[in-house]
């Protein structure tokens, strides 16, 4: 192939396909495993197959992409058991070639014969945009949708403190440590392992009582405050992922996280080996009993606790979610939203992810020579070694 050829071949991947909104390029990545002997369907493959030609499939692709992030349409993928790789487009492609969404509105796949653009009315909506004057009222309304520290009636310092990136940047940053620390020394290094768990569960103090601050005492930032939550259960996930030798959960069952203040309910809490479990709880039932909540938000909160193993039953014998005086907000509108909504929330998407156990290495017998923590041609048999 030479120069030419080659470019017109680029062009060819970066042109239209016949699956409106994509290239060839997009819908070459989304077929894999459905060309001859596993490949993919290249550009004159496409034009044969004629599921990439129905107008529900363009309608699915089409709501998939309106309705769902590149990390949504990723942690989808996954659960419908479909490869995860490749851009946004591709994604839904492949969710879509899997007749998912399943419950596809009729006006989502009423495309016309060639036609090339997306459903009549996002098409509407996106001419009408061009208007001069309702280009400026979107752009408007996009801005209006920003989330500030002035929009959640917080000061920037307070707003900071719930932002997800610090904490996640020092809780990786510990995992990571961890999993250094065990492979290098499996065998001998688990007490010093086991100090560093504990560094882990004290990092934790700092993201949980931001939440009881502003997620709790100001009932603000729903939203921010449940992602920390929910990075926090999953570091718990990728800590355990790291083969220590006695394991990492008999180690962090040591870990308590004190103190922690539930501003205007107690002090000095100590809470325990799993602190966001019961910190969630309080700061859903802290907006489930505000009249302004945003029942979706919400109910969406609850699918993420409930799916991270909160127990939102789990109280002391006096009715109290943690021990101390007067110790958590009421839980009785939360108690109603669960019970009565169960098959809403159920019903929503699951954002869970898996962390595969890492390879354990023994030095002492495996692994590169150099990083050995035995040398046995230093002993003779008969000395028991």
């Amino acid at each position: 192939m030479d120069m030419g050829d080659m470019h017109a071949w680029l062009a060819r991947c970066n042109g239209p396909s016949v699956v409106p909104g994509l290239s060839v390029k997009d819908v070459i990545g989304g077929t894999i495993g459905m060309g001859k002997n596993g490949h993919s369907l290249y550009a004159d493959d496409q034009e044969k197959e004629p599921r990439l030609k129905e107008h529900a499939l363009h309608g699915r692709v089409d709501m998939l992409l309106g309705k769902h992030s590149q990390k949504e349409l990723k942690v989808l993928a996954k659960q419908a058991g479909a490869r995860i790789s490749g851009n946004k487009k591709v994604l839904a492609l492949r969710l879509a070639l899997k007749g998912l969404p399943a419950n596809l509105p009729t006006a989502a796949v009423q495309l016309q014969p060639g036609c090339w653009s997306k459903p009549a009315t996002t098409t509407a909506k996106r001419k009408a945009a061009t208007q001069p004057g309702e280009r400026d009222a979107a752009s408007s309304k996009k801005k209006a949708k920003r989330v500030t520290a002035k929009s959640l009636g917080l000061t920037k310092e307070e707003f900071a403190r719930i932002k997800l990136a610090p904490h996640k940047k020092s809780l990786n940053g510990l995992v990571k440590e961890l999993a250094l620390m065990v492979n290098a020394d499996w065998h001998d290094g688990w007490f010093v392992q086991g100090e560093h768990i504990m560094e882990w569960g004290e990092a934790l103090r700092a993201p949980m009582q931001a939440v009881l601050d502003i997620g709790v005492g100001k009932v603000s930032a729903l939203s921010h405050c449940n992602e920390i939550l929910k990075f926090a259960a999953d570091s718990y996930k990728d800590l355990c992922a790291c083969p220590m030798r006695g394991g990492v959960e008999e180690s962090a069952s040591e870990i308590k996280v004190t103190p922690c203040n539930i501003p205007g309910h107690g002090t000095g809490l100590s809470l325990g080996p799993r602190p966001w479990e019961e910190v969630w709880t309080v700061l859903l039932r802290s907006h489930a009993n505000k009249k302004s909540v945003d029942e979706a938000l919400l109910l969406q909160c609850i699918k993420d606790a409930h799916d991270n193993g909160v127990d939102f039953s789990a109280v002391d014998e006096e009715g109290r979610l943690v021990s101390g005086e007067d110790a958590g907000p009421d839980g009785a509108a939360l108690k109603k939203v669960v019970e009565e909504k169960k098959a809403e929330w159920q019903a929503l998407p699951s954002f869970l992810k898996e962390h595969k156990m890492r390879r354990r290495i023994d030095r002492r017998f495996d692994g590169e020579l150099s990083r050995r923590t035995r040398d046995y041609r230093l002993y003779r048999v008969d000395d028991g070694w």
